[in-house]
């Protein structure tokens, strides 16, 4: 499975709308987890 479906299948798990997951996990702005979910960062 590829990291940005894995990231997804969390969040859908978590039940939390992206922003509040992004806050959650640390992330400054919720783009980082779009990012990453649309596969634009490599990790």
């Amino acid at each position: 499975m590829v990291l940005a479906n894995r990231i997804n299948k969390i969040v859908e798990y978590s039940k939390l709308s992206i922003l509040k997951f992004a806050e959650y996990v640390g992330f400054k702005t919720p783009q980082t987890v779009r990012g990453l979910i649309k596969g634009d960062f490599i990790c």
